[in-house]
């Protein structure tokens, strides 16, 4: 029978850690969530490191339809801040997928705050940061479609 410390040195392998960052988020908001083929969904996006940051190395929205087909949608910097996505021209009929996907830079910085006279900014350096999330919308018309399974998703089920 081998002891604990014989044990210990046959390991092999990597240590992950993962840690939260409770300055780091980012948000997401869409409205609105139930619409019509002909309407269109504003997508709010706010990342978040103490404020919210500006100047984004990248930051990819794209939208999944219902039939599997992937589009990358145009943001724009926000006048209220943060950023912005307009979806539009939705064909299918069900659950649309937006992945959002943002990562900081080396010129990343975060919203300040105001200034009280000699106050030292609220500014923090920005370490890099990847960060994700999703979100969804129903259209409620619409082509009905049969979502087609991914390449990945075929060989999942034994397909070749």
């Amino acid at each position: 029978m081998e002891t604990r410390e014989q044990l210990l040195v046959l390991q092999t392998g990597y240590l992950t850690v993962l840690a939260e960052n409770p300055l780091q988020e980012l948000q997401v908001n869409v409205t609105p969530t139930v619409v019509p083929s002909t309407g269109s969904v504003t997508v709010t996006i706010n990342p978040r490191y103490a404020t919210t940051l500006y100047d984004l190395d990248s930051l990819f929205v794209r939208v999944e339809d219902p039939a599997g087909g992937i589009q990358s949608v145009p943001v724009t910097a926000s006048p209220r801040g943060g950023y912005e996505a307009s979806i539009s021209g939705m064909v299918f009929q069900g659950t649309h997928i937006i992945s959002v996907m943002a990562r900081s830079g080396n010129l990343t910085y975060n919203d300040p705050g105001e200034s009280w006279s000699a106050s030292p900014s609220h500014s923090v350096p920005i370490p890099g940061l990847l960060m994700g999330q999703t979100a969804s919308f129903y259209v409620t018309d619409g082509k009905q479609v049969t979502r087609q399974p991914r390449p990945e998703e075929e060989k999942d089920r034994g397909g070749d």
